[in-house]
């Protein structure tokens, strides 16, 4: 199954396909949710949308949520929220 996602960069968007590994994307969706979600209060898509980013080759995850960016943040992801896009 393919999954897109719209890739940001500092000149424009652009839409970029790949091919998760899902074994992996759930595996670090479960390690994430055992960390974060008492703590920041996670949701479950949440925690999967940044299992998945996590995998992709996107340099910049954008949100707006502000629990999803932190824990975004806390695993190493470059987060931009969408109402600070210029």
């Amino acid at each position: 199954m393919l999954s897109a996602g719209y890739i940001y960069t500092k000149h424009s968007f652009c839409l970029h396909l790949f091919m998760p590994n899902w074994s992996r994307v759930f595996l670090d969706a479960e390690r994430i949710g055992e960390t974060l979600s008492r703590r920041l209060g996670t949701r479950s898509l949440d925690i999967l949308h940044i299992a998945v980013a996590r995998d992709s080759p996107a340099d910049v995850f954008l949100t707006n949520d502000a629990r999803q960016g932190h824990a975004a943040e806390h695993y190493g992801l470059q987060v931009e929220f969408l109402s600070g896009l210029d």
